[in-house]
């Protein structure tokens, strides 16, 4: 793997794409930032991604936070006002975070 493809792959999680969103705009560009960090370090165990970020929000907002990681899945949920957000990291995989 040639310097390039290293620095465009560490670039992939930089810039998350927020589809949609009630929270705040500090709390969302927070918890956005969060994420990629947490992607950086967890680039192929999404599940321990998955489980961070939960462990993380649980921590700093309170309990009751849910995190789905996937490419193509589909929902219907309830939540908390304030507190949903659905953000794509790697231009593919879509994060949704919410409360309930």
């Amino acid at each position: 793997m040639d310097e390039e493809e290293i620095v465009t792959e560490k670039l992939q999680f930089n810039v998350p794409l927020i589809k949609e969103s009630d929270m705040p705009e500090d709390q969302r560009n927070e918890i956005c930032e969060m994420v990629v960090s947490t992607f950086e370090k967890n680039q192929d165990e999404y599940d321990r991604a998955v489980l961070q970020i939960r462990q993380t929000l649980d921590e700093k907002y309170g309990k009751h936070w849910h995190c789905i990681l996937g490419e193509a899945y589909g929902y219907d949920l309830t939540y908390v006002p304030k507190t949903f957000l659905q953000v794509y990291v790697a231009g593919f995989l879509g994060v949704t975070i919410w409360k309930s």
